[in-house]
């Protein structure tokens, strides 16, 4: 029995072990290259990080996140660029020899292309020709990333781009003859970044609403759902109808965020910051807030119009002058400490009390 039990949790230790390395988000993706599979931990990378940094090259593998302006754009210089307006160049080195099938997906407003150092084209990726299976051997390349759309004043003028592996093809083995020594890892091109690790990064002004323009244009929500944005800069970012559920927000700045109709349902929101800049609410209009974590987060002067906090943790939580109209703070888990000092709240629907420490409610 004493062996057996010995077996057992040495079968028990493995599986910890396997499940340690395999799921560990986006910055830590398991990559099978031609030398065999091993585990690499990747990076995310913004164009403020190249821009600050000419000699840094992106691991083939990295997370890139792009902030792609449209084509003849005007000229903004606090927002950090690569290569020309309308046009991102990011450079990044292959280790191993990879075989991967590169992919957008539907509905892209914009072109891919990745060049080597002779200029020769090794991939180039459209709307129309979206997919491409390719082999990649070690060296530095370029990768272009082009946008198809004309400046308007009726959007921002700019799309966020994510760059990184999907390796949810159940079908990629199979394809591949079963032959575990080669990578064929749909590295994907796309507008939505579930799980992804985005902490730490700054994020100033980039617009995260997804535009959809086959057949018509649209702007809808992203997929955030249990991504990391803790610590990171996303002031003036636009979020509208998002989903950050299950998402990291511990200590973001979004100060002057439009996160209208967003689903921050059982989010860390402690110690982040929503306040007003100016005469820029953060606008947090018709959200679903249920059960999110709001321990000392602050939204003064923040526009939280009808939006859903039932069940939610709001201890010592700052609303000081914040618009709660028609806010739902029903079954609110813990308001000690909680400030709702000069908010306006008609309409408002919550318990008849408050806590110990809870300042100006009801």
């Amino acid at each position: 029995m004493k062996t057996l039990n010995s077996i057992l949790i040495l079968i028990t230790l493995v599986a910890v072990s396997i499940y340690a390395v395999t799921f560990t988000g986006c910055n830590n993706n398991p990559l099978t290259s031609s030398t065999g599979t091993t585990s690499k931990t990747y990076q995310t990378r913004t164009e403020a990080e190249f821009k600050s940094n000419p000699n840094l090259k992106a691991e083939w593998g990295d997370l890139i996140v792009l902030n792609l302006e449209d084509l003849h754009s005007p000229v903004n210089d606090t927002i950090p660029d690569l290569d020309i307006i309308g046009e991102d160049m990011v450079p990044i080195v292959f280790s191993d020899t990879v075989t991967q099938q590169i992919a957008m997906e539907d509905s892209t407003s914009y072109k891919v292309k990745l060049v080597k150092e002779s200029g020769e084209i090794v991939f180039e990726l459209t709307p129309e020709n979206s997919q491409a299976n390719v082999t990649i051997f070690p060296g530095n390349y370029k990768m272009y990333v082009t946008s198809l759309e004309e400046f308007s004043v009726d959007h921002s003028g700019r799309q966020t781009v994510f760059i990184n592996p999907d390796t949810t093809d159940a079908n990629a083995n199979n394809r591949n003859g079963g032959q575990n020594n080669v990578s064929y890892v749909r590295y994907v091109f796309h507008q939505d970044c579930p799980g992804c690790n985005l902490s730490n990064k700054d994020f100033y002004d980039y617009d995260f609403t997804a535009r959809k323009y086959r057949p018509s244009f649209m702007v809808v929500g992203r997929n955030f759902a249990g991504a990391n944005f803790s610590n990171s800069n996303l002031q003036y970012t636009n979020f509208s109808s998002a989903n950050f559920q299950n998402a990291n927000f511990r200590s973001a700045n979004l100060k002057g965020s439009n996160c209208k109709g967003a689903n921050f349902r059982e989010t860390d929101l402690s110690y982040a910051n929503f306040n007003k800049i100016g005469e820029w609410p953060s606008d947090f209009r018709n959200t679903d807030m249920r059960l999110a974590l709001m321990h000392r987060a602050s939204l003064i002067g923040a526009d939280l119009t009808s939006s859903n906090l039932q069940q939610s943790y709001m201890f010592y939580t700052n609303f000081r002058n914040a618009n709660l109209t028609n806010a739902d703070l029903r079954y609110a888990m813990d308001m000690r400490g909680a400030i709702y000092c000069g908010a306006i709240k008609t309409g408002i629907q919550g318990p008849q009390f408050g806590q110990d420490g809870t300042q100006c409610w009801p």
